[in-house]
């Protein structure tokens, strides 16, 4: 079932295409080098995936992508622990857009966010977090239709985001303008 709610809700291929793609995505972080203290795991979803070697784009080899397309924050809490297992140094987390396009309510979609971060805080104590905004979406030319009349939705979110981050003196990228 928890395979079911991170489906993107308006991916255009059927369901079982994008359960293999995630466990696909899964079984290569597990055979990828374990995650540890030194390093800086980027999370999040297709924004984060489609950076593709984030080590090779900013010159560090301690960069880990940690994107999953489609992704959302059940998701991510949902495989925070191979992450926070390795006490990485620091985690910047975006993730958000996919729960408003799978009609996730802002309340609903904060409460995971600080899930997500009270987990890293209490596994990983010494993980630095640093949380990103959504990205603004351009609705005239909106592919998917779920995420059209959403924008003050994420404008809103990015709010409450901005003052969790701030709740758990964290930095706050606002990536939105």
């Amino acid at each position: 079932l928890f395979l079911l709610r991170i489906a993107p809700s308006n991916f255009t291929v059927n369901i079982d295409n994008y359960l293999n793609y995630y466990a696909e995505r899964i079984s290569e972080f597990d055979n990828e080098k374990a995650i540890g203290k030194k390093d800086i795991v980027f999370l999040g979803n297709s924004l984060t995936e489609n950076g593709g070697s984030w080590a090779q784009r900013l010159k560090n080899k301690r960069i880990r992508n940690r994107g999953i397309i489609g992704d959302n924050t059940e998701g991510v809490l949902a495989r925070l622990k191979e992450i926070t297992d390795g006490q990485p140094k620091q985690i910047l987390l975006t993730i958000g857009i996919n729960d408003l396009s799978q009609g996730l309510n802002l309340y609903t979609l904060i409460e995971n966010t600080e899930k997500i971060i009270q987990s890293i805080q209490q596994a990983s104590p010494k993980t630095i977090i640093t949380i990103q905004s959504l990205l603004p979406i351009n609705e005239k030319k909106c592919w998917y239709r779920l995420m059209k009349g959403k924008t003050n939705m994420i404008k809103e979110h990015n709010k409450a985001l901005e003052t969790l981050a701030s709740k758990h003196k964290l930095t706050f990228i606002n990536s939105y303008p």
